[in-house]
C-alpha cells in the first residue's frame, strides 16, 4: 500500500478494504464522551471528590498528590472515603433501592454511586448526531465484535443481539465465540461490582490479564481490531497490547502492521485525514500500527460500511455456539435445531437448514433465550404453538431458571403438563396461599411486603409517586387485590418500550421480570 500518492480518504478506504474480515472495535472513553458527553476517568473520580469536598476547590489535586498521580490508587483513596461518609451519611448521594440492595450485599456504596451517576447523565450530543447514526449503522452490520473497558451501556445498548459479557471474571470463565460479543474488561454499571476502579481492582486485573491476553490472542490475530477513544499513553491499553505482543514472535508482529489501527481525534481545525505507519514501543517490543488521526469520524464510519459479510454476524455467532455445544455433549442428536430470527436476512438471500422433513416446523425452539420467553408472556412474539414452546423451548430454559412465566401457555396448550403446574408451585414460600400473589414472592420479600403496608395504594399510584426503577421494585409489594392488570400491563410496555435493555441490565431485571410473572399469573393462572 503506497501511503505517499492517494488522497487521504482514499488511504483510508483502501486500509479498510484490505481487510480480509470485519474488524473488532477497542472502544475507549473517548467515544462516550464524544456522542454523550459522559466524563474521562479523570473527570469521573474529580466529580466525586468535589462531592465529598463541595467547599474546597483543591481536594482533588490533594487527592493526587497523595495518590503520586496512581489513578488506580487516587480511586482507592476517594472510594475509601466515599465509602465512609455514605455509611455515615446516606443523603451524601441519593441511591435507588436495586443499589442499595447491592450495598447490602457488600458492593462498594462508590461503585454503585459510578453506576447511578454515568446512566443518570448519559445524554446524546446533537453536535455529532448525523456521525453517530452512522455508528450506530456500522455497529448493526460491519463490526464483528466489541472490546471496551467502558463502564456505560452505550454500546450494548445500540448492539441488542450481541452477547455481552460484563467483567473479566466472566471472560475468563465461558466459552467464547469471539463474534456477534461484546467485552466490557473493566466492569459495567450493570453489576456495579464487576468496576474496576481502585488499587485492589487493578492489581487483581493485572494478575489475571496474560489470561485474558491469551483468550483475546485469537481474536488479535484473526481479526482487524480499531483502537478508538483511546490514547496511546493509557496504561491500561499498553498492558493489554503488551500481553498479547508477548504471546507473537517478531515475524508474527510485523504480520499484524496493517491490522492494528488507532483512531485519534484531530486536535487543529484541519479537516483532512493524517495517516502513518507507526512503530509504537511497548515494554522494549515494537508495535507496528497505522494512526489515523481526524476530525470527522463519519469518514471512518462510510468506510467501514463498505465491509459486508456474508452472513449477518448474529446468526454466523448462533450457528457457532450451537455447533460448539453440540461438539461438547455426549448425547446423542439427530437434530440441532436453531433459531434463525435475523431481520437483517432476506427470504431469497438465505436459506440455512438444518433438518429432516418434518423438524423445519420446529426450526429455532432452542434458540429462545429468556427474554424472548418473558416477552412473548406480553406481546405474543413467538410464532409456535402453546405446545410446542412447552415440549421443546420451556426445558432446557428451565434448566437455566426455574422461575419461568407458563401460565398463559398452559391455557392456551391442548395438552396437559402436570409437571409444568408441579415447577410452577416449587419453592413456594411457607407464609403464601396457593392462590394469592404471594406464591411468587419469597419469604424476604413477603416480608418487606408486610412492612411496606400498601393498603392503599395501586400501580398506579406508584408509578406517579416514584422513579421507574424504585417503581419497578415497589410493585411487587402491592396488596393482590389492589394490582389492576390492564394498569399492571400499560406499565410494564411503556418500561420495556422506555428501557429495551432492561433484561440485561441486572439491577433491575429481577425485579422486572417478576412483575411479568406477576401478569402471567393474574390474568392466566388464578382460579
Amino acid at each position: 500500500m503506497n501511503l505517499q500518492t492517494e488522497s487521504t480518504k482514499e488511504k483510508l478506504l483502501n486500509i479498510v478494504s484490505s481487510f480480509n474480515t470485519t474488524p473488532f472495535l477497542f472502544i475507549g472513553s473517548g467515544i462516550t464522551r464524544r456522542y454523550c458527553n459522559l466524563p474521562s476517568w479523570d473527570l469521573l473520580l474529580e466529580y466525586f471528590s468535589n462531592l465529598l469536598n463541595p467547599n474546597n476547590e483543591f481536594a482533588y489535586a490533594n487527592y493526587k498528590r497523595q495518590a503520586n498521580n496512581d489513578y488506580s490508587l487516587l480511586g482507592s483513596i476517594i472510594g475509601e472515603e466515599f465509602d465512609n461518609q455514605w455509611f455515615s451519611n446516606q443523603d451524601l448521594f441519593e441511591m435507588s433501592t436495586t443499589s442499595k440492595d447491592f450495598i447490602k450485599q457488600g458492593t462498594s456504596p462508590f461503585k454503585c454511586a459510578i453506576a447511578e451517576y454515568l446512566q443518570s447523565i448519559m445524554l446524546h450530543n446533537p453536535e455529532y448526531e448525523n456521525e453517530e447514526h452512522l455508528l450506530k449503522e456500522v455497529l448493526a452490520n460491519n463490526i464483528s465484535g466489541i472490546i471496551t473497558t467502558n463502564y456505560d451501556t452505550y454500546i450494548e445498548d445500540m448492539m441488542p443481539d450481541f452477547k455481552t459479557y460484563v467483567s473479566q471474571k466472566d471472560l475468563l470463565f465461558s466459552s467464547l465465540q469471539q463474534l456477534g460479543e461484546i467485552y466490557k474488561i473493566h466492569g459495567s454499571v450493570s453489576d456495579p461490582n464487576t468496576i474496576v476502579i481502585n488499587k485492589a481492582d487493578y492489581t487483581k486485573f493485572d494478575e489475571q490479564s496474560k489470561y485474558l491476553a491469551a483468550k483475546l490472542l485469537t481474536i488479535f490475530i484473526e481479526y482487524p481490531i480499531i483502537f478508538m477513544g483511546y490514547s496511546l499513553s493509557d496504561p491500561n491499553i499498553r498492558k493489554i497490547i503488551s500481553d498479547i505482543a508477548a504471546c507473537l514472535d517478531t515475524k508474527a508482529l510485523e504480520k499484524l502492521s496493517n491490522r492494528f489501527i488507532m483512531i485519534t481525534r484531530a486536535k487543529d481545525e484541519d479537516s483532512d485525514i493524517k495517516i502513518q505507519l507507526n512503530q509504537y514501543e511497548v515494554n522494549q517490543m515494537h508495535i507496528p500500527m497505522i494512526n489515523i488521526e481526524l476530525r470527522n469520524y463519519g469518514d471512518l464510519y462510510e468506510a467501514l460500511q463498505t465491509l459486508k459479510p456474508s452472513v449477518p454476524i448474529k446468526l454466523l455467532r448462533l450457528y457457532r455456539e450451537s455447533f460448539y455445544e453440540h461438539t461438547l455433549t455426549t448425547t446423542k442428536v439427530k437434530n440441532i435445531l436453531v433459531n434463525i430470527d435475523d431481520t437483517h436476512i432476506k427470504p431469497d438471500d438465505l436459506v440455512f437448514t438444518l433438518s429432516k422433513p418434518g423438524t423445519r416446523s420446529l426450526l429455532g425452539l432452542t434458540g429462545i433465550d429468556t427474554k424472548d420467553w418473558y416477552l412473548n408472556i406480553l406481546y405474543d412474539t413467538l410464532e409456535f404453538t402453546a405446545d410446542d414452546l412447552l415440549t421443546y423451548a420451556y426445558p432446557k430454559l428451565y434448566k437455566a431458571n426455574n422461575k419461568l412465566p407458563a401460565y398463559k401457555l398452559l391455557t392456551e396448550a391442548t395438552h396437559s403438563y402436570p409437571e409444568i403446574e408441579d415447577n410452577l408451585n416449587t419453592g413456594v414460600s411457607e407464609n403464601a396461599e396457593a392462590e394469592n400473589i404471594d406464591k411468587l414472592l419469597n419469604k424476604t420479600l413477603i416480608n418487606t411486603k408486610r412492612k411496606r403496608n400498601y393498603t392503599n395504594d395501586t400501580v398506579q399510584t406508584i408509578v406517579d409517586t416514584y422513579p421507574t426503577d424504585k417503581a419497578i421494585c415497589e410493585i411487587q409489594y402491592l396488596p393482590q387485590d389492589n394490582i389492576d392488570i390492564d394498569e399492571l400491563y400499560t406499565f410494564l410496555d411503556t418500561v420495556y418500550h422506555e428501557i429495551p435493555n432492561i433484561f440485561s441490565a441486572s439491577i433491575i431485571s429481577t425485579a422486572f421480570k417478576r412483575l411479568i410473572r406477576f401478569y402471567d399469573w393474574l390474568k392466566f393462572g388464578r382460579s
